[in-house]
């Protein structure tokens, strides 16, 4: 066989790939043969008395076809979505009051009336504002499904789309989700790590890791000045914060006993002869993130929005709580067993300060607008875990006033505040309180 036979083939039809590939993938093609393809599309049977080919009601068609291969098989089960006039109004919707939500508004999404966007992106928009306008769950959902099998046909078809789109903006947003999905779940951070973004920082141009590591490592701070900052930057490292927080309870911080953060001994882990355990090195990590959260006040506390406030004091709650996780198992929270890792919860106390920053996220997720505005991502976590660490200090806790007296009511603020959340998690979150107020004490206060 020839060399020019041979490169004239198909990739997927010779035994080994060559190192043009990847080059001759990403050309576009020659006009004549774009006008050939659409020609051989319209004088296939399948075509006969369409109308036309480019439409997103892929259910007329796909129903009476089942014979699809990869990827048009992921469009075999395309759920129904609304009608354009219905999806045009979402849109105008989610230009309106969703697009102000962090990193939303850096997407490049153009005006409503414009159909230049992308297919699966308009449904995404779709999906959110749905939510926003408290539509039936079913359409949201729908919609996110709609989007997802869409983006993943295009992707496979004609990658274009992926490289004329700013990535920053996705990336920032798929790891907030990511993040969020990890502390729902109680799993650990899986998409991406601190270490390997890299990009610019949204509002200032210069470099993630640069700013980051400043944070850590106390290193030029004070020459970032609220001019160039912007409220998606305190967002962003907020961000790298947690997900630094949930690798290091995730990897080594399980292996450390944890003691009562009021009780805990001060120890001088600088100390080049103290031995390595996982103990005093989650000791010593949590202790550098702690000065990074410090710094971040004193860079964002002034421009930041109750709403980041909120991620703000999670932080500190988080670091100041390794139970927190556990709390969702012990209350039974998405049918986990309600007798998980009861004892060891009953074996020491939940901090005076935790408590404290539990109020303060509640405080601060009652302080956001809430008129045209939709609720940060974020806020529904974060408020419903620390209804948790208040729910188990009334609990479990210790007073040292005999006539003390909790009540599971103490929970009702966090419940209404859930309940003025639109996110679909808010539902069950706000179950499960309405549970606990209901039952009996678990423990006394001695």
């Amino acid at each position: 066989m020839s060399s020019q036979s041979h490169e004239s083939r198909w990739p997927g039809e010779r035994e080994n790939p060559t190192r043009h590939d990847v080059a001759v993938a990403n050309e576009l093609p020659a006009p004549s043969f774009l006008s050939n393809f659409k020609t051989a599309l319209a004088a296939s049977p399948e075509a006969a008395d369409c109308q036309t080919l480019m439409h997103t009601d892929l259910n007329a068609y796909v129903s009476a076809q089942q014979t699809f291969t990869y990827p048009m098989a992921l469009l075999s089960d395309f759920p129904a979505i609304p009608t354009p006039a219905e999806l045009h109004g979402l849109r105008e919707t989610f230009a309106k009051c969703c697009g102000s939500h962090v990193f939303l508004g850096r997407l490049p999404f153009p005006q409503p009336s414009r159909e230049s966007v992308v297919p699966p992106l308009r449904l995404a928009t779709a999906c959110i504002a749905s939510l926003y306008a408290g539509n039936a769950p079913s359409e949201a959902r729908d919609l996110f499904l709609a989007g997802g099998k869409l983006w993943a046909v295009m992707m496979e078809v004609d990658n274009r789309e992926s490289r004329s789109l700013d990535s920053g903006a996705f990336v920032w947003f798929l790891w907030l989700v990511d993040i969020l999905y990890g502390l729902h779940s109680d799993l650990a951070v899986s998409s991406f790590s601190s270490r390997e973004i890299w990009t610019k920082m949204p509002s200032s141009g210069s470099e993630f890791q640069e700013i980051y590591n400043a944070f850590l490592e106390d290193k030029g701070t004070h020459s970032i000045t609220s001019a160039s900052l912007s409220q998606d930057d305190a967002v962003l490292v907020l961000m790298a914060i947690l997900s630094d927080l949930l690798y290091i309870r995730r990897s080594i911080g399980q292996h450390a006993h944890h003691t009562d953060p009021a009780k805990k001994m001060v120890r001088n882990f600088h100390n080049p002869f103290v031995p390595l355990s996982p103990h005093t090195e989650t000791y010593r990590m949590e202790n550098i993130i702690s000065s990074a959260i410090d710094r971040w006040y004193s860079t964002f506390n002034t421009l930041s929005s109750p709403g980041i406030m909120a991620f703000y004091h999670y932080c500190r709650l988080y670091l100041s709580c390794p139970q927190i996780l556990v709390l969702p198992h012990i209350v039974g929270y998405r049918g986990a067993d309600s007798d998980t890792d009861l004892g060891s919860l009953t074996a020491r106390t939940i901090s005076d300060q935790s408590v404290q920053h539990a109020w303060r996220i509640l405080d601060d997720a009652a302080a956001r607008p809430k008129s045209d505005l939709l609720c940060p991502l974020w806020l529904p976590i974060f408020v419903f875990h620390a209804s948790l660490v208040v729910w188990a200090k009334q609990q479990f806790g210790t007073t040292q006033d005999p006539n003390g007296y909790g009540s599971n009511r103490i929970l009702l603020p966090f419940k209404v505040e859930l309940e003025g959340m639109p996110w679909p998690c808010c539902k069950e979150m706000t179950e499960t309180l309405v549970r606990l107020m209901a039952a009996p004490r678990l423990g006394g206060n001695t």
